[in-house]
């Protein structure tokens, strides 16, 4: 089956099977999606096909056209989620998603759409566990390798907390960061949009003053220190208060607010 919505996909997407139960009234209009199922194509390397399941309703009513889906999917790997997530339907998030959830396989997936005739964006939510990962939680730190965790987009709002996970710090060796979270407050907001890292660490020394050393931080340097100062092992946290936004090459680094 191909499926090529007009202005929804760069490409077609390609699916493995289709079926769908639904009650179509006329007077009022309404399609009731009682069960529709979706099967992708395997995905990339040894990526079993996924399935995907869920109900839905469309009504016209007074303000136009209401659409309301909800769906779940036991698995799905990061490149099967991407190619059925048109660009469109919050482009920003998904474009987090490509440059900083990379890889990896989804859990446990549930997620719901509404899209009303006439407002500005649809609304989404979107929750799912993921593991074998490798997640940037910010563009000049290392990537979490191996990463464990969950991901939710709820109230606009873009939470990953990770529940396992190693960062290979520029000097020491690496840091487990399991706890830390990364949140964006408001998805709607375009750059430059204010985001939130609470980082955990547990390490040597070397490793976790190596990382509060790294761009756009460098604590350590502005401190007129050496990260190799201590000797040990620290678990340490930190909250950086962020504002993603494109960075000029060559351009100067902003300040970082931490606590």
């Amino acid at each position: 089956i191909v499926v090529d919505p007009p202005g929804l996909y760069p490409e077609p997407v390609r699916l493995a099977g289709a079926s769908a139960d639904f009650r179509l009234r006329l007077d009022p209009f309404a399609v009731d999606l009682g069960r529709f199922t979706i099967e992708t194509e395997p995905g990339p390397g040894d990526a079993p096909a996924a399935r995907l399941a869920g109900s839905g309703r469309v009504t016209v009513e007074d303000g136009g056209w209401q659409v309301g889906l909800d769906g779940r999917a036991a698995r799905l790997e990061a490149a099967q989620l991407l190619a059925l997530w048109p660009e469109r339907i919050k482009p920003g998030t998904r474009r987090w998603f490509v440059n900083n959830l990379s890889q990896g396989t989804m859990t446990d997936i549930a997620g719901g759409i509404r899209l009303t005739q006439g407002a500005e964006r649809p609304d989404i939510a979107l929750t799912h566990e993921f593991r074998d990962a490798d997640v940037r939680v910010l563009r000049t730190l290392p990537l979490v390798r191996g990463a464990e965790g969950v991901v939710s987009i709820q109230n606009n709002a873009l939470t990953v907390t990770v529940h396992d996970g190693l960062m290979a710090a520029p000097q020491g060796g690496a840091a487990d960061i399991a706890g830390s979270v990364f949140r964006i407050p408001d998805t709607r907001i375009p750059q430059p949009t204010p985001a939130r890292l609470d980082l955990r660490a547990e390490s040597t020394v070397t490793a976790a003053l190596s990382l509060l050393d790294s761009e756009p931080f460098r604590f350590i340097s502005r401190a007129g220190r050496e990260v190799t100062l201590a000797q040990g092992r620290v678990s340490a946290e930190a909250g950086f208060d962020l504002i993603l936004k494109p960075r000029v090459p060559g351009g100067p680094l902003e300040r970082v607010p931490f606590v």
